[in-house]
């Protein structure tokens, strides 16, 4: 948040983001848990699309290639988790990956 010298406050940041204009998918089932990430990346400058489930993911990008540069995985989606889609991932892009992140709000010890 910035204060202006009127005293009002601004929810856009002022420093020029290394995010600004980056390409992120995200991919997660939690509807909570997708728009609190969405707006933290949007407020970083980047453009943010969203699916909530691996099997969207697969379905929104299919076989070409995607203009985007990091995809944002929730590990534990239902029916195809973010280890899967990460897997596919690999091995259909041909080496021209986008950065893959993973995330989760599990607190078990194993994830």
């Amino acid at each position: 948040i910035t204060i202006t010298d009127s005293g009002e406050s601004s929810d856009q940041p002022r420093f020029n983001s290394l995010f600004r204009g980056l390409q992120v998918f995200l991919a997660d089932d939690d509807d909570v848990n997708c728009a609190v990430t969405r707006k933290l990346l949007k407020k970083l400058g980047c453009i943010v699309s969203a699916v909530s489930s691996g099997f969207d993911w697969l379905s929104a990008i299919g076989p070409t290639s995607s203009p985007f540069e990091i995809v944002i995985l929730e590990l534990q989606m239902p029916e195809l988790d973010g280890f899967e889609v990460a897997m596919r991932i690999r091995k259909s892009r041909n080496h021209s990956w986008p950065l893959i992140v993973a995330m989760t709000a599990s607190t078990e010890k194993d994830i």
